[in-house]
């Protein structure tokens, strides 16, 4: 054989190693493609669900709150009108359905002033 047939042979040899190669590398960018799809999936599903988290941790935050400002509120008309802690909800229930106001706010302006002469009577 030729030494020109033989560096063609070996040009043809060399050629097929390195189309598979790229073909190999084509496949593997292919598969870390799908995969980055897929993490960034998941890190939007982790950034929501986090999100969702923080909005629950606020929202206990808030009803800590209005669950102590209601429970003074409820001392409070407990102790002005010589009520239990049911009749005393029930007046705060009643103001807030009366003046179309959230409960929370009636019991907040009740422990601001320290007054529950303007509520309703049952």
């Amino acid at each position: 054989m030729s030494d020109e047939k033989q560096d063609e042979l070996v040009s043809q040899r060399r050629f097929e190693e390195l189309s598979a190669r790229v073909n190999a590398n084509r496949a593997d960018i292919e598969a870390l493609r799908t995969r980055v799809d897929v993490d960034q999936e998941l890190i939007a599903a982790i950034d929501a669900q986090a999100a969702l988290g923080l909005e629950r941790a606020s929202q206990l935050q808030v009803a800590l709150r209005t669950s102590r400002k209601i429970g003074a509120a409820m001392g409070i008309i407990m102790a002005e009108r010589k009520l239990g802690e049911t009749d005393a909800f029930a007046v705060l229930c009643k103001a807030s359905q009366d003046t179309n106001r959230k409960l929370r706010d009636i019991a907040e302006a009740v422990v601001e002033t320290g007054d529950a002469s303007g509520l309703p009577q049952l």
